[in-house]
């Protein structure tokens, strides 16, 4: 009876300490693995609540997610603005097994240019939403991967940045559902034969 009561525990256990990642996610700042420490750029507007935002010069990391299908990568991303020109900031999926090992020092495959938000004082005003991402085109389904955020900066010769990616404050990924159609059985067997010529 001992025996089977072990083997219990840990078929109990297992599942619980060893679940699938997410498949969606929702953060604040440039992510939990990063190559480059993050400046911060304090947003304090009168009327407004203070906000801070983070460079995102470097590679950081979001995940470990499950792919599931398709996805939309949503992210708050005020300019620096004035003279700075603006640098696109780089989205991609990383599957590679350095992931797992907070690695940020490799690039991905590329899904988006993500524009920034422009400047304003409306933190809801600097939301940017990628379009549709097909994710199982780099993912299979059941899959862990990761996204990583790619920004940039240039300095001129007194050390002021001449352009620079998008901050960041806050970003979520989530999960598009794809519709299902209606079919008869009829249609489905006519599908089966054009698939199998």
């Amino acid at each position: 009876m001992r025996k089977i009561l072990n083997a219990l525990a840990v078929v109990f256990i297992v599942p619980l300490a060893y679940g699938d990642p997410p498949t969606e996610t929702s953060w604040c700042g440039p992510g939990a693995c990063t190559d480059l420490a993050p400046e911060l750029l304090f947003l304090d507007c009168p009327g407004y609540p203070s906000s801070i935002a983070y460079s995102t010069r470097g590679r950081h990391l979001i995940g470990p997610l499950r792919c599931v299908g398709p996805i939309k990568v949503s992210m708050q991303l005020p300019e620096l603005g004035g003279d700075v020109e603006t640098l696109p900031l780089f989205v991609e999926i990383r599957q590679d097994p350095s992931t797992t090992n907070c690695n940020a020092s490799v690039a991905g495959s590329l899904v988006w240019q993500a524009p920034g938000g422009g400047f304003s004082c409306d933190r809801d005003s600097l939301w940017v939403t990628s379009p549709l991402i097909d994710l199982p085109r780099f993912v299979d389904i059941g899959n862990q991967y990761f996204v990583q955020i790619e920004g940039f900066r240039t300095w001129d010769a007194n050390n002021l940045p001449l352009a620079a990616s998008p901050y960041i404050i806050c970003g979520r990924i989530r999960v598009v559902p794809t519709p299902v159609v209606a079919s008869t059985w009829g249609r489905v067997k006519v599908l089966y034969r054009e698939a199998n010529k």
